[in-house]
């Protein structure tokens, strides 16, 4: 997963694009945490994550902490502490997400 994670910072760090009514963001909250979202627009023009996962680098390897999502009912909020394989899973995905926008 590494390999992946740096091909999307490399391709994403502190950008957002609009693709397909879908707002894909990498955000650096600091030198070691990083904001990866995809957001859908509400019906009254709102920014809805689905999902937002906030993932922090320790020793050189991204771990994703925690996750919120507002599109499904009901909202999704996992940590780390109750939800590891979930959220690896979710990072996992929304990271194969960021490279397929990048290679479309």
């Amino acid at each position: 997963m590494n390999e992946l994670w740096q091909e999307v910072l490399t391709n994403w760090q502190n950008q957002s694009q609009t693709i397909q009514g879908k707002i894909y963001r990498l955000q650096a909250l600091s030198a070691t945490e990083f904001e990866l979202s995809k957001s859908v627009l509400g019906p009254c023009g709102e920014k809805n994550y689905h999902p937002r996962i906030i993932v922090t680098l320790k020793d050189g390897q991204p771990i994703a902490e925690s996750l919120l999502d507002l599109e499904v009912t009901p909202i999704l909020r996992y940590d780390r502490t109750h939800h590891a394989e979930t959220l690896d899973q979710a990072f996992q995905q929304l990271l194969l997400e960021f490279q397929a926008v990048v290679h479309d």
